[in-house]
């Protein structure tokens, strides 16, 4: 994906769609703590092939078909704080989710998580990016 240039940029974070391109290994990703552990390593690889690159949250989304949604999960980059810093994009998702009048589904315990429809993607991650 950092090889292929399609980890995007937006001012506040990087953020990566899975779509059609992976289907079949996009299976495995629909799963909150798999999605969360693909984010880490695709920060760790950013930051190896672009180590001028500052440190930054990541957003990634992966597609779901049958639901015609996108679950989306934010986590924060490395950082010396990292152990004591808050992930609060919980709060940034219901405010974005809100501004465009889009609705959401949350299932779990972490907060930097949300499902969105298919449709809502593109400008939902657009104010999310306006919202920080």
């Amino acid at each position: 994906m950092v090889e292929r240039r399609e980890v995007k940029q937006h001012s506040a974070f990087r953020y990566v769609i899975l779509e059609n391109s992976f289907q079949q290994d996009n299976k495995l990703f629909r799963f909150p703590l798999a999605l969360t552990k693909l984010a880490h390593f695709i920060i760790q690889a950013y930051k190896f092939k672009n180590k001028k690159a500052k440190n930054k949250p990541m957003v990634i989304s992966v597609d779901n078909p049958e639901k015609k949604t996108f679950l989306i999960v934010a986590v924060l980059g490395p950082d010396k704080d990292s152990a004591t810093k808050r992930n609060n994009f919980g709060e940034k998702f219901r405010v974005a989710a809100q501004s465009i009048n889009v609705v959401t589904q949350h299932d779990g315990f972490e907060t930097a998580m949300v499902e969105v429809r298919k449709l809502d993607l593109k400008q939902f991650i657009e104010k999310l990016g306006d919202n920080n």
